[in-house]
């Protein structure tokens, strides 16, 4: 799959998940600095339940472009930061408290584009 493939597999799913109100939603190219993984999608739900139904609207969008998420975890509630791990692309759904913390996008900084 070519880059420019991938990229607009990672904008769609990105866009799911601004559609449906993940906050502050950002996609990271981390390409030149990771040798593992492509890009992160990173947002925040605000609730429980919210978490829940943007997992189920990425699932959705993910089966459009017959993209699998490699990891299974069982429970999404627990940890406040759940990782769907896409293989050339990474989705954290974190709370803000994990967001904060963890600070990803600092990290990452120089890939950061929306």
């Amino acid at each position: 799959m070519d880059d420019i493939v991938k990229n607009e597999i990672v904008q769609a799913v990105a866009d799911s998940i601004i559609e449906h109100n993940g906050v502050d939603t950002r996609v990271i190219d981390v390409r030149t600095a990771s040798s593992w993984t492509d890009y992160f999608i990173i947002s925040t739900p605000t609730s429980s339940g919210h978490l829940r139904g943007l997992i189920k609207y990425i699932r959705k969008t993910l089966s459009n472009f017959d993209v699998d998420i490699i990891n299974r975890q069982k429970k999404y509630e627990e940890g406040g930061w759940v990782l769907l791990d896409c293989g050339y692309f990474v989705i954290h759904l974190m709370d803000e408290t994990a967001r904060d913390f963890y600070g990803l996008e600092k990290l990452w900084h120089e890939g950061v584009s929306k």
